[in-house]
């Protein structure tokens, strides 16, 4: 009896270790070639909203999901600011007030804002990224460990959205917009 407690103790433990892996990773993409704003995050876009000066693309990340944050389009790091906030599930509108980091870009199309938004179960965000920095497209921004949700502000005018609500997008490789 206690051998077969500690084999089932022994697959409990290399399970875990295995989906922490499978959640951790981060994979090597090849971004298109061409002009584009790509997706920062995988996962499903729940909303497309204009408000303002912005057209926001909201992307719902799952638990299957990579969790790592690609740079969406080049430019250089003007601002990165920490947040805090309550963790409310992320494919909530109500979850644009969870914790956050905010991190804004100059790009030859004006001002772009990234949004890595935590979800309910873990409230840790790393940003890769550094203030004055120049960013490439494609290049790895940050992850949301065990995060949620990420918002794509671009200015209203200035990009083309060729996303749709209810898609799912790569990051790094599905074009989100088109800059105008």
């Amino acid at each position: 009896m206690l051998i077969i407690s500690l084999y089932i103790l022994l697959l409990l433990l290399v399970f875990g270790i295995l989906l922490l892996l499978f959640f951790l990773r981060n994979p090597d993409r090849t971004p298109p070639h061409g002009d584009l704003i790509l997706s920062p995050a995988d996962g499903l876009v729940v909303d497309i909203l204009e408000e303002g000066n912005w057209i926001k693309i909201i992307i719902f990340m799952n638990f299957l999901n990579v969790h790592v944050q690609w740079v969406p389009y080049p430019g250089k790091v003007t601002s990165i600011e920490k947040f805090e906030g309550p963790a409310k599930p992320g494919f909530l509108p109500e979850a644009s007030k969870n914790k956050q980091v905010v991190s804004r870009l100059d790009t030859k199309i004006g001002e772009i804002i990234l949004k890595q938004i935590v979800g309910i179960l873990v409230r840790r965000i790393e940003t890769f990224a550094k203030v004055g920095k120049e960013v490439k497209i494609g290049q790895r921004f940050g992850r949301i460990v065990f995060g949620s949700r990420v918002e794509l502000w671009l200015p209203q005018g200035r990009a083309e959205v060729k996303v749709s609500k209810g898609q799912r997008v790569l990051a790094g490789v599905t074009v989100a917009a088109l800059p105008k």
